[in-house]
């Protein structure tokens, strides 16, 4: 495991950026193309003649990063298809030795750095153009089965080495989908690769994809706080793939990622937002514009989001206002100070249940304007005085200050009824 303090440190990034660029781009299928279409090896490795990246396109993806307050980046090195984005000595098969003749990695790796954002490398250990990734079960392999293993695994140790030496310091390490057969645990395959990029990369940090006990989880697609460990949800604007699909018909909004945003850091989480590039390798146009809408979002409440605790009013789960709306609480490094986050709107008043705790004070960022409030002498926080529509289409946020650690109230169940 990396030490305490780096696994802090990756927990108050908060906020990243997922590519997913690759061959599979060339053509606008989804990054499972490969398997999904029934691709042979001599087939799919045709694409790479279609796949031409502009220059500086690179610096667009940490550019708008960085404008939109993420603080690092994971770009797919090589995803299941097997083509690598740097100039790995294993294979011919990669960017530098065909048709874009460039080293993908070295400019994202060099754009990051310009831009002051983390550095994550993402790395599939998994690769379909090898036999054993089809078949698992070891007690069926043939001699050629046997080999085929025995040479992809080496080929995974020799990729992550040069990933994690000839790119000076990477601060993450990424794994995915990770290849392991029956009657085999993932100690066993794998360790030896988490203590090689350890040896090789002091203070790395690294999901636990690869079967082994690591740094930070991963959630795919879905938000799952975890209490006892740093986590991070992947979730992508695409909701039809990962890799750029030109015509999907549901792209994630600004509001949505907007709510998305804000459920993963209320729960203590960090998110990693994935745009697949283009073809030529920019991003997709209205992609863009919604990360960067959201950014400014982000940036509007910076104050919300400086020193992120856990509240014990949120509870890693939703207080539900009028129409079942959500309200969501962050804490901050003072117990007595959070932050409430809601798209739900009620007119000139707002209703707050579960507040055990006197209140000091309540003010409506980003300007910190004063909120007459009441309560109902128990457990109710009534907020008066307010405009009649929200002032933030996405989600208006307010800050409360109690005069001491906030804490839920809960009526007794033998007080709910009374008939």
């Amino acid at each position: 495991m990396a030490s305490p303090e780096r696994i802090q440190w990756f927990s108050s990034l908060k906020y990243g950026m997922f590519l997913h660029y690759g061959i599979y781009s060339s053509i606008g299928r989804c990054e499972w193309t490969y398997w999904l279409d029934d691709f042979t090896v001599d087939e799919y490795a045709q694409l790479e003649k279609n796949f031409h990246p502009d220059e500086g396109i690179a610096d667009e993806w940490a550019q708008t990063a960085k404008e939109a307050g993420m603080k690092y980046m994971v770009l797919t090195t090589r995803h299941h298809d097997g083509y690598c984005l740097w100039n790995t000595a294993t294979q011919d098969y990669n960017s530098v030795k065909g048709t874009p003749g460039r080293d993908i990695v070295a400019e994202y790796v060099e754009a990051c750095r310009k831009a002051g954002l983390a550095v994550g490398l993402y790395y599939s250990v998994y690769d379909w153009r090898y036999k054993c990734t089809w078949n698992k079960k070891k007690s069926a392999w043939t001699e050629e089965d046997a080999k085929s293993a025995k040479d992809f695994l080496a080929m995974v140790y020799a990729q992550v080495r040069e990933l994690l030496t000839n790119y000076g310091k990477i601060d993450i390490l990424w794994f995915d989908s990770t290849w392991l057969p029956e009657d085999t645990t993932a100690e066993e395959l794998y360790q030896d690769l988490i203590d090689m990029a350890r040896e090789l990369q002091p203070g790395i940090l690294m999901n636990d994809r690869t079967g082994v006990k690591c740094d930070f989880g991963t959630p795919e697609r879905a938000i799952e706080p975890a209490k006892d460990r740093a986590w991070e949800s992947c979730l992508t604007l695409d909701p039809v793939s990962w890799g750029h699909v030109p015509y999907s018909p549901s792209r994630k909004t600004t509001p949505n990622v907007v709510h998305d945003l804000m459920f993963t850091l209320a729960g203590g989480g960090n998110l990693l937002l994935n745009s697949g590039p283009t073809a030529k390798g920019w991003l997709h146009k209205g992609e863009k514009q919604t990360i960067l809408e959201v950014g400014e979002w982000y940036k509007k409440y910076a104050e919300a989001f400086r020193n992120i605790t856990t509240s014990p009013l949120d509870d890693y789960g939703s207080i539900f206002s009028c129409c079942g709306e959500h309200v969501r609480f962050i804490g901050s490094d003072d117990p007595c100070v959070h932050y409430m986050f809601t798209k739900c709107w009620m007119g000139t008043e707002f209703w707050v249940g579960r507040v055990g705790t006197e209140v000091e004070s309540v003010t409506l960022l980003p300007d910190n304007t004063p909120v007459e409030f009441h309560t109902n002498g128990r457990n109710r926080l009534i907020l008066t005085g307010l405009p009649e529509t929200a002032p933030d289409p996405y989600s208006t946020v307010f800050k409360i200050t109690f005069k001491e650690p906030a804490k839920v109230y809960t009526i007794p169940d033998s007080e709910r009824g009374s008939l």
